[in-house]
């Protein structure tokens, strides 16, 4: 793909909160269509800077550059030479710098490198084959990157006379891109760190300025020596923004017992006790817990005797995964059947029905009490 370096620079200024509203019949034009995305565009800057910060955000080091055939366990490197690692970084103004490959930069050269994001990593060459150097021996510099869009894609344009002139040509595409370049000064918004103390707490804060005219994002602070050997300082004077790309957490499912069945006394009772039969065979950890609420105490003996029977000898269930318990406060026998998972409380029958308590808490801290709810009483209207 063919690339012009024509590129627009962009601010991060008032912007208008302006967008087109399309109607019916309504005539577009390219004003229209660049409004529309202007201001999207300016919407997304502004979220940026205000809601995520600007400086870099994951990768980009600054790094040395093995000589060629070295792999960098040799300490050999090209004198005057860094690579530039693929990273991310958002700029003063909310932009958004995507460097996307490696990319070598020649620290005597003031200019920097050039690169326009998704294009092939190849350096272009100069035809008239002129590298002007500005060798400074012992300098303290210091890489830094900036966002630069790029017009691409040139196509010919309609003529707009009589067609005599059918030559003109039209850029049909903005690349987002970048300018690596070297300076010999830490820019003043990379120096005074904020405090971290403060943060989340204090008076009403101040929506911060915008710096379009310093819109660099510092990288590494660079020291080269007379003989052209690099030493690097990827920490000075370089802003890290806070990233949650690898924050992240696996939520706390409940171990809870759950009702899986619940029959009275005129159903099909092993109809039910299938049911939980299958369970505990899906979950081997598992247990059963059969709760019959009757009329009085010792209504329920029979009925358990026959359904542990059942379980066992038809079902294939062990005794000791099977629990009975019993509760007095209904006027007919009514039998819940609960699967418990490993490691949680079995429910138990009270007087306003099944008790089931959450996962257990550790033997260290004790759960706290549970507050109960007044009880309104409500009298009849006189």
């Amino acid at each position: 793909m063919k690339t012009e370096t024509i590129c627009r620079e962009t601010t991060c200024g008032p912007s208008s909160g302006e967008r087109p509203r399309y109607y019916a019949r309504q005539l577009i034009t390219s004003d229209d269509l660049t409004l529309e995305q202007e201001y999207f565009r300016n919407r997304l800057r502004l979220h940026n800077r205000m809601l995520h910060g600007w400086g870099v955000v994951c990768g980009a080091k600054v790094c040395l550059l093995p000589k060629a055939g070295e792999n960098g366990n040799g300490k050999r490197f090209e004198p005057w030479m860094v690579v530039v690692k693929p990273g991310y970084a958002l700029d003063p103004c909310g932009n958004e710098i995507h460097i996307d490959c490696a990319r070598p930069v020649d620290l005597r050269k003031r200019d920097g490198v050039n690169g326009v994001t998704g294009e092939p990593c190849v350096e272009a060459m100069d035809p008239w084959c002129v590298e002007v150097f500005d060798e400074q021996a012992a300098d303290e510099l210091y890489v830094a990157v900036r966002y630069k869009q790029y017009a691409t894609r040139p196509v010919r344009v309609q003529p707009t006379g009589c067609g005599c002139d059918d030559t003109h040509c039209e850029n049909s595409r903005w690349r987002d891109g970048y300018e690596i370049r070297i300076l010999d000064y830490c820019p003043d918004t990379h120096t005074d760190r904020p405090d971290l103390e403060t943060l989340g707490h204090g008076p009403n804060p101040e929506c911060p300025p915008c710096h379009p005219d310093d819109a660099w994002v510092v990288l590494a602070r660079v020291t080269v020596a007379e003989d052209g050997a690099v030493q690097i300082d990827n920490c000075q004077c370089r802003r890290l923004v806070l990233s949650l790309q690898d924050f992240w957490w696996e939520c706390d499912n409940p171990v809870r017992a759950t009702k899986v069945a619940e029959f009275g006394p005129n159903e099909e009772r092993n109809k039910y006790l299938d049911v939980l039969a299958d369970k505990l065979k899906e979950e081997a950890e598992a247990e059963g817990v059969i709760i019959a609420y009757v009329p009085k105490v010792g209504d329920a003996t029979d009925f358990f005797g026959e359904a542990k029977k059942y379980l066992q000898e038809t079902r294939g269930i062990r005794a000791e995964r099977i629990t009975f318990s019993e509760g007095t406060h209904r006027t007919k026998m009514v039998v819940e059947l609960w699967l418990v998972p490993k490691g949680a409380e079995k429910p138990t029958p009270s007087a306003e029905g099944t008790v089931v308590e959450d996962e257990p808490a550790s033997d260290e801290t004790e759960p706290e009490p549970r507050a109960k709810r007044p009880r309104i009483k409500r009298g009849k209207s006189k």
